[in-house]
């Protein structure tokens, strides 16, 4: 469950949107942040980051992602909504 955020932070977000981030110019200090400049104009795909990446917050993790069956749900969750994500 550790693995979730530095993947969506440092890997996932920074490499498929790596045109958007630069054309935009976005401030890639915090994960939010990242968000909002990637997707900026686009509520809906914020909305359901911003609970992903409130969810993999370092203090919601034994609340919300108490065993494995649910690390393993949320992951399959996320991953299967960032790999369907389309950018124009």
């Amino acid at each position: 469950k550790t693995d979730l955020r530095p993947f969506l932070e440092n890997l996932y977000l920074p490499t498929v949107f790596a045109k958007q981030i630069q054309d935009k110019n976005v401030d890639c200090g915090s994960l939010e942040k990242m968000i909002d400049g990637i997707f900026s104009g686009n509520e809906e795909v914020k909305t359901k980051l911003h609970g992903f990446r409130n969810v993999l917050n370092p203090d919601s993790h034994s609340v919300t992602l108490s065993n494995d069956e649910d690390v393993r749900n949320f992951a399959i969750e996320m991953m299967n909504y960032l790999y369907s994500l389309n950018y124009e």
